[in-house]
């Protein structure tokens, strides 16, 4: 009966297409006309799982799989069926993924070339850090100077100051002014010590992650010493990021609190974004100023406690570099999060 409905019409995508048992293929294929078993045949199933046959697949199966025979009944290829449009989009994002990470790897190659060129040694490279690091503390140390005689000015026109409303005088337009202007010159100080000390902790970063990575390439022995400079470093950080304003007007009133219970000196100014303590007479002394600074890049504020000793002496120089003075340092930030 099959054989008869094959061979009463011809195969082809517009007529029909033959549905039959495997026994029946081989039948089909030895009593087809030569001209009819020469055309290529195709066999696929149906959601039952029963096979059909036919020269040409009709457009409503061409999305599943099938085989193609020859004529000899034969299995020359295997056609698989079409994909859904999510096995295309997944297709898709993994070979997006692939060429991604093919971007990195010869990324990473064409780096690492440049860090054997440049560097010989892991001393080149901490030299290299060490020297822009150093270059950066000079403009700080600089910029602290000017902020030590910030103050002292400062100092002298507020007894100036005083000393006329003490007298039932009115502190002149001019005198308050200059005192603005100190002020205004000691907040952006703190700033420019931000933003370096910014730089530096970056600076760090980079080289110490190519210290790594030489180390790596060269197959030198792993240490922990960069991990450990690191841990020591987040101990000493004194910058607080704040997270939205309302939080950030919570812990600046803690920031400046910090300062009242923990700086052995006199408050000397306290205002829209500073407070500060007078800076330091004896080797012990602690003058302490936190800023609230906004970052003009980001728009982020920070607010940065500073730490002055007295230099002036042998003594007030080995005070600052004490377990009492750097515990100022490690336990301001954990002050504001409690």
């Amino acid at each position: 009966r099959y054989l008869t409905m094959f061979l009463q019409q011809p195969l082809s995508i517009d007529k029909s297409y033959f549905k039959a048992g495997f026994a029946g293929l081989l039948v089909l294929m030895l009593l087809l006309p030569l001209s009819v078993s020469a055309k290529k045949l195709y066999m696929w199933y149906d959601e039952n799982g029963n096979p059909y046959f036919s020269d040409k697949v009709p457009p409503k199966e061409n999305e599943k799989a099938r085989t193609e025979l020859n004529q000899k009944g034969k299995k020359v290829d295997e056609i698989g069926r079409a994909k859904t449009p999510e096995e295309i989009a997944k297709e898709k994002e993994l070979e997006r993924l692939r060429k991604e990470r093919e971007a990195i790897i010869a990324k990473q190659k064409e780096q690492d070339a440049i860090l054997l060129n440049t560097f010989r040694s892991e001393e080149d490279l901490v030299m290299a850090r060490d020297g822009k690091i150093a270059s950066l503390d000079n403009y700080i140390n600089i910029t602290k100077g000017n902020i030590k005689r910030f103050k002292s000015k400062l100092s002298g026109l507020q007894a100036e100051a005083a000393q006329a409303e003490k007298a039932g005088k009115t502190v002149g337009q001019g005198l308050q002014e200059e005192m603005d202007s100190i002020k205004r010159q000691i907040t952006k100080s703190y700033s420019s010590i931000i933003t370096r000390e910014q730089s530096k902790e970056q600076i760090r970063q980079e080289y110490n992650d190519d210290i790594r990575r030489f180390r790596t390439l060269k197959k030198l022995s792993a240490s922990d010493d960069l991990d450990q400079e690191e841990k020591e470093r987040a101990e000493l950080n004194t910058v607080y990021i704040c997270e939205d304003v309302n939080t950030c007007n919570l812990v600046w009133e803690k920031a400046k609190e910090y300062v009242e219970n923990n700086a052995t000196t006199k408050l000397q100014l306290t205002g829209e974004g500073i407070h500060m303590t007078k800076g330091p007479k004896e080797d012990n002394d602690i003058s302490l100023t936190v800023a609230r600074i906004v970052d003009k890049n980001t728009q982020e504020e920070r607010i940065f406690l500073d730490q002055q000793c007295r230099t002036s002496s042998t003594k007030g120089i080995e005070f600052c570099k004490s377990e009492a003075s750097l515990k100022i340092k490690r336990s301001f930030l954990p002050y504001l999060l409690k």
